[in-house]
């Protein structure tokens, strides 16, 4: 943070954005130290993964699932119930992809699909090719 012009030596005090402790140095300067930068920076890159790893962990999850549930099933479409995919960990809201799948709407994830019937307690899923 920047503090003020010291004028008896020609450069700016500031207040370290890491550490708080009070320094002399040019006006965009924000640390003390490289220490206090490198610390700041890593803090930042930290969250940063953190925040890639929520999105990327429940995807994840949601695809070994299905193949779970799948066993090896390639051509058909299979039901399953939510509550049996809920009590598995499936994240419904994970990142996803809509899709048209013989002319209704699918959610891909990975090389599956899935949707949920209307009316029913029930999720339909589905191995997809690329190319659908």
């Amino acid at each position: 943070m920047l503090l003020g012009w010291q004028s008896h030596i020609g450069k700016y005090l500031h207040k370290c954005d890491s550490c708080a402790e009070e320094f002399n140095g040019r006006k965009n300067q924000l640390y003390c130290t490289n220490t206090c930068r490198a610390r700041c920076n890593n803090e930042l890159a930290s969250t940063r993964r953190k925040e890639k790893h929520s999105l990327t962990n429940p995807y994840l999850r949601n695809i070994e699932i299905i193949k779970e549930q799948m066993q090896g099933v390639d051509e058909e479409v299979i039901s399953v119930s939510i509550e049996t995919l809920r009590l598995k960990g499936f994240a419904r809201k994970a990142p996803n992809n809509r899709i048209r799948l013989h002319g209704d709407l699918w959610f891909k994830i990975g090389p599956y699909a899935f949707r949920t019937i209307e009316g029913s307690k029930e999720i339909e899923l589905t191995k997809v090719d690329d190319d659908d």
